[in-house]
C-alpha cells in the first residue's frame, strides 16, 4: 500500500515524515502488508510542481 501525505507547510526538520515512517513501519509489521509512505511538504510540492508523478497521484489517488 502506498500512502502520499501532503503537508501544507514547510517541514525542514522532517518531523511529519519521521512520524509517518514510524506509523508505516508499525502497520507493515502488524499486517504483513508493505506500507510505503511519501511525505510532501510545501517545499517538495513547489520543487516538483507539474511533474508527471504528482499529476498521476492527483488523478488516480484516493483522498482521505
Amino acid at each position: 500500500m502506498d500512502i502520499f501525505v501532503v503537508v501544507d507547510r514547510d517541514d525542514p526538520e522532517k518531523a511529519v515524515e519521521k512520524t509517518a515512517f514510524g506509523i508505516a513501519c508499525e502497520l507493515t509489521l502488524e499486517s504483513g502488508i508493505l506500507v510505503s509512505v511519501l511525505v510532501a511538504d510545501a517545499a517538495f510540492l513547489r520543487r516538483y510542481e507539474g511533474f508527471a508523478f504528482l499529476e498521476a497521484i492527483e488523478e488516480e489517488g484516493i483522498p482521505l
